[in-house]
């Protein structure tokens, strides 16, 4: 059914809605009359469709059990299509968080399409970027670039240099890189996977936007917000001309804007955009849905960033329930709506109920991803400023410490994240008068942040302003020196952003100080 000019999306959806509910319904009950003696190829594949489409509704565990009644069938006779339905089931697994169980079966796929096709076909290949994928979100990045290296290589010597399937590999390689924090190299790969689209498919094809969405992305990383904002404004023209303005890609797209003004401390456009992107959720998806669940944790943030943190728990406990609904009370969607919920309390002085949130998110990142996941270092992060607010900076110290060390052993010691869990271990010596040991880990957080993400970005600033710790120790000098360097960087990129102002009148302090200090008494010996 497609969405006539004028026409309502959202009439759309529920009449879609019903049609899969009713497809499903009559695909349940052709599945009961199979007996259990049939092996048929024709009840695997009825199996197997009916598992597909109750899994895209959300009903894993009835798809799961049937997706396995096909796969014993197919099994059984060695038939090639168990690949495919070992794949939809690890998939399945996948979206469940169920990444240990989903592995070994897309393994198994990989297999039988190597014993089927050889090494070298397009089946193979697409296999290996599953897994590739997979290995990516258990944050084992060098076996996942492995894959996606093998993958790549089949593609170009089936299809080409220039054939779309290099672009996609390109394109989840480059993710790949942004996630090692290794931007440069991302930032090659995005734009020869967009050179190669925008030749093929020509500058307005939906493929073409999601390179330029995902460039965006990237430059907003590095703080070049220029760029940025001209990519995402690219990609949301494109989405808009070929999907129209109601499209769950328009949402996407409309939701990065927002987090780019958002990173910019332009909260009044961030809201607008942000509140455009949960409409469009809410009409294409319903108002529980997971994508709707993300807008209203999405807008929290933001209001929490402005200490609206009573408007923000409302839309905090609906992200919550939508994802416990949805996911159950065990998954990482609902971990991170946790961790979001904290802060709540913590601006209200209840620290126990912050720390019980903290806890439970962490718990059930670790039982779920693993004690050595980027997610636990930031849940752990997370704690220690807690224990920081409480004056218990032992027990911050360690949780930094260990946030710390998972992510150096996961990124390497030049990583973003690395920085902040440096910067975080300075800031609470600092409040011990630690000043020398303090201002050695912010000096090391700044080159990370400079080599990494250039002298201009943001980071780099806030690293130079705790640079100011030299002030405690009475070198004014310094400290008004590295002022000034933030204050003509920040006023450089822009003007008007808030910390200009912030830092301009910190300046002015300072130098009141250094004028009016009282003058320090010598001793005649």
């Amino acid at each position: 059914i497609r969405e006539s000019e004028g026409g309502s999306a959202q009439l759309n959806r529920i009449v879609l809605d019903h049609l899969r509910a009713w497809f499903a319904t009559l695909g349940l009950q052709a599945v009961a009359q199979i007996h259990p003696t049939d092996q048929s190829e024709l009840s695997a594949h009825l199996l197997h469709q009916v598992a597909s489409l109750l899994d895209s509704q959300g009903k894993h565990d009835i798809a799961q059990t049937l997706f396995q009644r096909s796969l014993a069938i197919r099994e059984r006779v060695n038939h090639p299509e168990a690949a495919t339905t070992l794949n939809n089931l690890a998939e399945s697994l996948k979206s469940q968080g169920k990444y240990e169980e989903a592995l070994p079966r897309l393994q198994r796929s990989l297999g039988i399409y190597e014993r089927t096709f050889g090494v070298n076909h397009p089946a193979v290949a697409g296999s290996l970027s599953n897994i590739a994928q997979l290995l990516k979100l258990q944050d084992k990045y060098d076996d996942a670039l492995l894959y996606h290296q093998r993958s790549l290589e089949i593609n170009k010597r089936v299809f080409g240099n220039d054939h779309l399937k290099v672009t996609t590999d390109l394109n989840n390689m480059a993710l790949l890189f942004k996630a090692q924090g290794k931007y440069e190299v991302a930032l090659q790969f995005l734009q020869s996977a967009l050179d190669i689209r925008s030749r093929t498919l020509g500058p307005d094809h939906h493929l073409v936007a999601n390179c330029l969405h995902n460039l965006a992305e990237l430059w907003q990383e590095l703080g070049k917000y220029d760029q940025a904002e001209q990519h995402a404004r690219r990609s949301l023209e494109i989405y808009e001309r070929v999907h129209g303005s109601d499209h769950p890609l328009v949402a996407t797209s409309l939701n990065n804007i927002a987090q780019l003004f958002q990173a910019q401390g332009d909260y009044v456009r961030a809201l607008s955009f942000f509140q455009r992107s949960l409409d469009i959720r809410e009409k294409v998806h319903g108002v529980d849905h997971p994508h709707v669940a993300a807008s209203l944790s999405n807008i929290a943030v933001l209001l929490m960033s402005q200490d609206n943190f009573e408007k923000a728990f409302p839309l905090l406990r609906r992200a919550l329930d939508i994802r416990e609904r949805v996911f159950g009370v065990d998954h990482t969607a609902v971990a991170e709506t946790l961790n979001n919920l904290a802060p709540v309390f913590k601006s209200q002085g209840e620290y126990e109920k912050a720390l019980s949130l903290y806890q439970r998110s962490l718990d059930i990142q670790e039982r779920v991803l693993g004690i050595e996941h980027p997610h636990v270092a930031t849940s752990l992060n997370n704690m220690g400023e807690l224990y920081v607010l409480q004056g218990k900076h032992e027990i911050a110290l360690s949780l930094f410490q260990r946030s710390l060390e998972i992510r150096k052993r996961k990124f390497g010691d030049d990583h973003p994240l690395v920085a902040i869990s440096l910067k975080n271990i300075a800031g609470t010596l600092q409040l011990q008068s630690k000043y020398e040991n303090a201002l050695s880990l912010d000096q090391g957080a700044l080159g990370i942040q400079e080599r990494v993400l250039g002298v201009d970005h943001p980071f780099v600033e806030a690293s130079l302003r705790n640079l100011t710790i030299c002030d405690s120790q009475g070198d004014h000098v310094v400290a008004l020196s590295d002022m000034l360097r933030t204050f003509n960087t920040k006023r450089a990129l822009d003007p008007n952003h808030p910390e200009v102002h912030s830092i301009r009148r910190s300046a002015i302090a300072l130098v009141n100080r250094l004028l009016y200090r009282e003058t320090p008494s010598h001793n005649i010996e």
